[in-house]
């Protein structure tokens, strides 16, 4: 990967005449390119990361001495402002990598998904202070496809809005119980300029399984959507769900479990956007969740 080093001017004192002793020479501020570290950096983004739009930027130590990182933002041509990592200090050791999260700015839409720079100011072991600049890769094209669906996401929400209406009720049928929730899709006025946005489909999670509402038998597959948004108004429709398992880890650690894809067409072409609960309604979800689970362990109905 390549590393592209700030050429910065080296500062010399002027040593004061008649003195017996040579100056004391302070520490540089700017280095040459011969001092400056050898970093890399590559992006990436895990599951954990989608609620809180964070991507990594795992940069790693390629050179032979220890780098303290003081500061690191994330500057990319796809995204309008850089992203600054919130911690400060951290210590690369020889070899060693580091991941360091930051929170996406807003998407250059428009725009390819370009060149990403991570700005490192840095400070050596002997005291060396400077800022280098690292070119990141984006291997996987995690963000290329961030870019793509964040700005797919912003054209749906100028034609319609998907929103979670109300606290889950509870519904049972021949000793089945599941949580339904209504989910309403409402037209954004002019916004919508005559363009079409069809539902085609919603997907379950990790936490939560779509079932049929009359028979309450499962959909492994999630539900299958056939709506046009409102050209005006509001539409709903109720999605029906149990839980997808009932582990006490996974419920315990889940951070996506009430995160649900939808499946849409925006003009002929087809993307997914986020329908994310409320806070109220996560935690009524989780609540169901474990009550139900613990129906199911107890052996009650």
């Amino acid at each position: 990967m390549a590393v592209v080093a700030g050429l910065l001017v080296l500062a010399l004192p002027v040593a004061c005449s008649g003195s017996a002793q040579p100056p004391t020479t302070p520490a540089p501020t700017s280095p040459d390119a011969s001092v400056a570290p050898t970093l890399s950096a590559v992006l990436w983004q895990s599951r954990m990361d989608l609620d809180d739009r964070q991507v990594q930027v795992k940069l790693r130590n390629d050179g032979s001495g220890e780098v303290v990182v003081e500061r690191m933002a994330l500057r990319s041509s796809a995204f309008d402002e850089p992203m600054v990592y919130r911690r400060r200090g951290s210590v690369l050791g020889a070899g060693r990598a580091v991941d360091m999260p930051v929170v996406l700015s807003g998407p250059v839409c428009g725009a390819a998904a370009g060149r990403h720079v991570a700005e490192v100011d840095y400070r050596l072991a002997d005291g060396t202070r400077g800022t280098v600049e690292v070119v990141a890769s984006d291997e996987h094209d995690q963000v290329a496809e961030l870019h793509t669906a964040e700005c797919f996401a912003l054209e749906v929400a100028e034609v319609a809005s998907l929103s979670v209406q109300g606290l889950p009720r509870v519904v049972s049928r021949d000793g089945l119980v599941a949580a339904e929730l209504t989910v309403d899709v409402q037209a954004r006025g002019q916004g919508a300029g005559g363009r079409e946005l069809h539902l085609r489909h919603m997907s379950g999670t990790t936490l939560l399984q779509h079932v049929d509402p009359l028979t309450l038998e499962r959909l492994p597959d999630g539900l299958p959507l056939d709506l046009m948004a409102p050209a005006t108004g509001t539409r709903s429709f109720a999605v029906t769900l149990v839980p997808g398992r009932c582990d006490a880890h996974a419920i315990a650690e889940d951070k996506q479990g009430t995160r649900f894809r939808v499946t849409v067409d925006l003009d002929g072409r087809q993307g997914q956007v986020a329908l994310v609960a409320p806070d109220d309604v996560k935690v009524a979800l989780y609540d169901y969740v474990r009550e139900a689970c613990a129906s199911v362990d107890t052996g009650g109905g």
